[in-house]
């Protein structure tokens, strides 16, 4: 029906960001590298589905190993409106491209305490 590709990673969080403000650079966290959904599947919810096991599966590694959060690399800006509908203002752009996301360790943990 579809996959997800998650790997560790660490990322530079710029300084408007509101944690930046907090941490030193670099900074460990979980990278959603790749997304995708089957085209026979797609508009069934399966993308969502995915992409709320990948900020609870961010929050379990958190736990466990550390982290920050999860990192998004959208594809284009369709897929940045996807993640963006549905994590909202919680996601912060992290890159000049403005498709590099990350969605803080806090806002994980919350939405994984709801699953």
């Amino acid at each position: 029906m579809g996959f997800v590709t998650l790997t560790p990673t660490t990322i530079d969080i710029p300084d408007e960001c509101f944690a930046g403000r907090k941490l030193k650079s670099p900074v460990p966290a979980l990278l959603l590298a790749k997304m995708a959904v089957d085209i026979r599947y797609k508009g069934q919810g399966c993308g969502k589905r995915l992409f709320t096991y990948s900020i609870i599966t961010a929050a379990e590694i958190s736990d466990a190993v550390g982290g920050v959060g999860l990192v998004i690399d959208a594809k284009d800006l369709d897929a940045k409106a996807f993640y963006l509908d549905r994590a909202g203002d919680d996601l912060e752009i992290i890159d000049e491209t403005g498709l590099k996301l990350w969605l803080p360790i806090g806002v994980c943990n919350f939405i994984a305490g709801m699953a």
